[in-house]
């Protein structure tokens, strides 16, 4: 299980995959990645320890996200599914 993250934490994400959206892993540099999260770099060393582990944390995040997401799809859907499979009452 994933550990909990605080607001600055989500700020750094959401800045790590905005950046690498926009140029890509290999480009999106810590500097580009504090800059847009409002932080210093040192921060992003100091709760992520390295650029594969924001990385890793950011994709992690993010397949948390879409599976949550295809959870709820695949929920309304059975039901909807099954609500419309009900045999009618006719009287």
């Amino acid at each position: 299980m994933a550990a909990a993250r605080d607001d600055m934490d989500e700020r750094i994400l959401d800045a790590a995959l905005t950046r690498v959206l926009q140029v890509g892993i290999r480009r999106a540099s810590l500097d580009d990645i504090a800059r847009r999260a409002g932080v210093n770099r040192v921060t992003i060393y100091r709760r992520f320890t390295t650029k594969e582990n924001l990385i890793d944390a950011m994709l992690a995040r993010e397949i948390q996200r879409t599976l949550a997401e295809v959870t709820t799809i695949a929920t309304a859907t059975r039901a909807w599914t099954t609500r419309s499979r009900r045999p009618s009452s006719t009287c």
